[in-house]
């Protein structure tokens, strides 16, 4: 009786670090750098920097009217909300090994503004090949998150 105790105590325990390994495996390992890259340029140079930064190499780097518009909506959010300070990842979703959803609040000085980024893995590294900015979290974030 003893010895089936220890078996099924040492069989839990390799199950328990096997699982614990596993889980791991596909535990995601935060969002990529080019965030972390585009709001150090955002911070040292403005949007245009931050939006040039984060399109590098991606499908919108070629898109000259996107990239206007894009750094226009975050120039307006700045009249609003006030300088850049920082950001924070609230949620990161692993659509596949070469493509994530990232939601961030990026503290300004008047308020957060709500920002949603699609990343996507060239051979050549992560770009952005979609964002949108708010200062309305309903119209960036997904429900569950609002509610958290």
């Amino acid at each position: 009786m003893r010895k089936g105790i220890c078996l099924i105590a040492v069989a839990a325990a390799l199950l328990g670090l096997v699982g614990s390994r596993l889980l791991s495996a596909v535990e995601p390992e935060g969002p990529p750098r080019i965030l972390d890259d585009g709001f150090a340029a955002y911070k040292a140079g403005g949007s245009h920097e931050a939006i040039r930064v984060w399109v590098k190499g991606g499908i919108l780097e070629d898109q000259p009217e996107q990239l206007e518009n894009l750094e226009k909506g975050l120039q307006s959010l700045e009249k609003v909300s006030g300088a850049y300070l920082t950001y924070h990842v609230a949620q990161v979703h692993l659509l596949a090994p070469t493509a994530h959803i990232v939601y961030v609040v990026a503290d300004h000085a008047k308020g957060p503004v709500f920002c949603k980024f699609l990343l996507y893995r060239r051979p050549e590294g992560w770009s952005v090949v979609q964002c949108a900015f708010n200062t309305g979290p309903e119209q960036i974030l997904p429900s569950g998150l609002q509610h958290h």
